[in-house]
């Protein structure tokens, strides 16, 4: 019973694309969507749960102290628990035109949307509700979930940190350390693409332009390398800046196929490894979904070195990332980055998008990103064409369910089965 029990009702809980490999390549234009003015915000809003600011209060104030250094102003503002997502938009909205960008740090609501995705219904946060301050949601159902929205674009982009006090300061103290470079967070070298099984094929032997960033791109794409012991040995040992995956996932796991199976990376083990990356982008489906307990949170509160996420809280992720790399080449921020890549390719498609949020300190750049060749407009590179309105359509009609067939943990289990019902 408890086989039967598992597939069904993982089935329709995460879906995957399989799509005819892209080919050709044109000139990586780099004037970017965003001005240079841009890259960096002028000033940051810190919304910060009261319940925890006491505890967290130095830590927060350095942070304001270490982004005003790149000439950027704060403002710190306490957020009663008792507030909701609909008064919180209304104080950000009050700020349109002062700022351009805000850090939600605990306990923030989250604000949910349904809609039928891949011929799955879904219900999942989305802050890009908190993202365009002027767009009409509406709930035309009345249910308590938003189902339409007006068309979206990012003018104030937002990025999130949780967890107990602890943590939060844990994190704010490796971010610390990175800004100084301090060899309490170590700054890794070069970038680590990871694609499992399913999208062998895809975007094959392409690094997705973070060559023009990077020195070296380390590639695993084939059977022998797309292992969780391969995984784990590379991000034990040397570590990667930027670490770009695609693995099957429910917020608690990473599933890597291996002979028709899955090895498990749960969230204990990204925190019992140590891994070693300082900035990921997780194609990996609800790795990023903050409502219950989730692998994005793990990379950025349990390790030594993670300091900013790019992840979906649902399923889909950002599967042609070129202008987000471009961006950060340049020397954007991460959630500058985030905003040019939203307002290019993000805001077509909410089947796949809806859910892209960051986390961690959306004003931060990567050290080598921001120092790279690129910045100073003197490396010339190629990218992949983007997926055509026809190729899309074969990714939707070629979708496949994800569905373990082995029996799983029943810890793993209990958390799976809690991520299917915490809205």
């Amino acid at each position: 019973m408890k086989a039967s029990r598992t597939a069904a009702f993982l089935s329709p809980a995460i879906v995957v694309l399989t799509f005819a490999v892209l080919s050709g390549c044109s000139l990586f234009v780099l004037e970017p969507s965003l001005t240079p003015d841009e890259y960096l915000p002028n000033t940051v809003l810190v919304i910060v749960n009261e319940s925890i600011y006491d505890q967290t209060e130095s830590r927060i104030k350095t942070y304001c102290t270490d982004i005003s250094k790149d000439g950027i102003a704060s403002n710190i503002i306490l957020l009663d628990p008792a507030e909701d997502s609909y008064e919180l938009k209304l104080l950000l909205q009050s700020y349109n035109g002062k700022a351009e960008c805000g850090f939600f740090i605990g306990d923030i609501p989250p604000v949910w949307y349904e809609q039928t995705a891949f011929g799955t219904y879904e219900v999942f946060p989305t802050d890009l509700y908190y993202m365009d301050l002027d767009a009409n949601w509406l709930d035309t159902d009345s249910n308590g979930y938003f189902d339409s929205h007006s068309d979206l674009a990012i003018d104030f982009y937002v990025s999130r940190i949780d967890g107990t006090a602890d943590e939060i300061n844990f994190y704010f103290d490796k971010l610390h350390n990175y800004r100084i470079r301090s060899n309490s967070t170590p700054v890794y070298d070069g970038a680590f693409i990871f694609k499992d099984d399913d999208w062998h094929k895809n975007y094959r032997n392409n690094d997705f332009g973070l060559d023009s960033i990077y020195g070296s791109v380390e590639l695993y794409q084939d059977d022998g390398n797309t292992t969780k012991s391969a995984y784990l040995d590379k991000l034990t040992s040397g570590g990667s800046e930027y670490v770009y995956q695609w693995i099957h996932a429910f917020p608690p796991a990473l599933f890597i196929d291996v002979d028709d199976n899955y090895e498990i990376i749960k969230t204990e083990d990204i925190a019992n490894n140590n891994v070693k990356g300082n900035f990921y982008n997780l194609f990996d489906c609800q790795a990023a979904r903050y409502t219950v307990n989730n692998l994005a949170d793990y990379y950025l509160t349990q390790t030594d070195s993670c300091i900013a996420i790019l992840g979906s809280t649902k399923t889909g992720g950002v599967y042609y990332p070129v202008e987000f790399h471009k961006s950060l080449g340049l020397g954007a921020c991460w959630g500058a980055a985030f905003k040019s890549w939203y307002n290019t390719e993000g805001y077509a498609d909410d089947t796949w998008f809806l859910g892209i949020i960051t986390m961690g300190d959306p004003a931060v750049r990567p050290y080598h990103a921001s120092g790279s060749d690129m910045s100073k407009g003197s490396r010339s590179v190629t990218d992949i064409v983007p997926v055509s309105d026809e190729e899309k359509e074969k990714m939707y009609i070629n979708l496949m369910d994800f569905a373990p067939s082995q029996l799983l943990p029943e810890d793993l289990m209990y958390e799976i089965e809690q991520s299917l019902h915490d809205f």
